[in-house]
């Protein structure tokens, strides 16, 4: 279906994801963290980049919370992204021990800080 012939809504998606391309793209960024909801984040990222070389690899920090590290392969660079949990107390999110092993474990190695 041609953008033309999209709702308004569908068109503000398409148009959020044309930027979110270009952004990718564009900037010298080599890592990106997405926060909350994984699952739309990957749909999402699948999307966009749907002819790119995009891999997903489901993980578990050491407190058992998952996250999911997907790698990017774009002509210009190879982006990193880290998709995880909200960083609230609540029993379905990362949880301050879980921000901590993330950044230990993940981060660190990642971005060297």
């Amino acid at each position: 279906m041609a953008k033309e012939e999209l709702d308004e809504y569908s068109k503000m998606l398409w148009n959020r994801a044309e930027l979110i391309r270009k952004v990718f793209v564009t900037f010298p960024f080599s890592t990106l963290i997405g926060v909350g909801d994984m699952n739309a984040k990957k749909k999402l990222l699948e999307f966009i980049f749907k002819n790119e070389n995009l891999t997903f690899t489901k993980k578990t920090l050491r407190n058992g919370k998952s996250y999911e590290k997907a790698e990017l392969i774009l002509p210009n660079k190879k982006l990193i992204i880290i998709l995880t949990l909200f960083f609230n107390h609540r029993s379905n999110c990362l949880q301050l021990e879980g921000l901590q092993h993330l950044c230990e474990d993940v981060l660190e190695p990642i971005i060297g800080c």
